[in-house]
């Protein structure tokens, strides 16, 4: 199937109703299986700049002025011309890259680097598919990301299955505790499903057919969203994180003593320090886990 013979939908991305972002979505022509189609597709980079232009294309046609979020594989990312090419295009337009297909990252340098320089040059950078298959816990902790989308394999059955629900606010939890505030849930069909998001996550981004399907070009037109701008994501780590750092390194090297001195430097209301490094750490494991 030629990229000719396709369109674009755009997808709401809500919080407190007001809109965050739209969502582009590619849209073949006689295709049931999108997601098959792009994995299928024999260069994803050539791929991913073919949106690009389809989204240009678009907003200037359409004068849309709405935030809006294009999902780009991490070979894209980690690719200088594409880069180059993206932010040339979209300078001054307020865009998100969401980052799929980020399972089989080999080079992790130049992915940090890439979306360093993209966010330098005022774009959004989002995670998406978050615990689906493996979470890229390891992505969060190298990468300064603004947005992580849960993926809606975790959301589905939350109304459903307690130990569900329980997963994603463990789930939720961690993306925070990782330096991450805007979180998106996939997927909410259901007011019970937004309802008990609520629960926990006050913040919380919405995505999915209970608030709104993927829309025709027109259709966004004529909707006149009320915007609420992204909140830019800063990591700050915490003294316990720092601790943490320290208490790993301890467990597994031979200069714990020198270590545990580090420690009580960090630690000004020796909360977590004992003149016995083995207390420290229990000390932590107590407070921390």
């Amino acid at each position: 199937m030629k990229l000719t013979e396709a369109k674009l939908a755009y997808q709401p991305k809500t919080r407190n109703n007001k809109l965050v972002s739209l969502e582009v979505l590619l849209r073949p022509y006689n295709c049931s299986n999108v997601e098959e189609f792009v994995k299928s597709y024999k260069s994803p980079i050539k791929l991913d700049c073919k949106v690009l232009e389809m989204t240009y294309s678009d907003m200037i046609n359409a004068n849309l002025i709405y935030p809006v979020s294009i999902n780009v594989s991490y070979f894209s990312l980690t690719d200088t011309n594409f880069i180059r090419n993206a932010i040339a295009l979209f300078r001054g337009f307020d865009i998100t890259f969401e980052l799929t297909e980020h399972y089989n990252v080999e080079n992790l340098d130049k992915l940090k680097k890439n979306i360093g320089i993209l966010q330098c040059n005022g774009f959004n950078v989002s995670l998406d598919d978050f615990g689906k298959g493996f979470s890229s816990v390891k992505l969060l902790t190298q990468i300064d990301f603004n947005e992580v989308k849960i993926d809606k394999s975790i959301v589905s059955n939350i109304d459903n299955d307690f130990y569900s629900y329980k997963h994603l606010v463990f789930l939720s939890e961690k993306i925070k505790t990782l330096g991450v505030n805007n979180i998106v849930y996939e997927g909410i069909e259901r007011k019970t499903q937004l309802n008990l998001i609520k629960l926990f996550d006050n913040n919380a981004i919405i995505q999915g057919y209970y608030h709104s399907y993927p829309l025709a070009l027109e259709c966004i037109i004529k909707n006149r969203y009320s915007v609420e701008k992204m909140a830019v994501s800063l990591r700050r780590t915490t003294v316990l994180e720092e601790i943490e750092k320290k208490i790993f390194k301890m467990i597994i090297s031979e200069g714990k003593d020198e270590i545990n001195s580090e420690i009580k430097d960090i630690d000004t209301m020796l909360e977590v320090y004992d003149s016995n490094y083995e207390n420290t750490i229990l000390n932590f494991k107590q407070i921390y886990y």
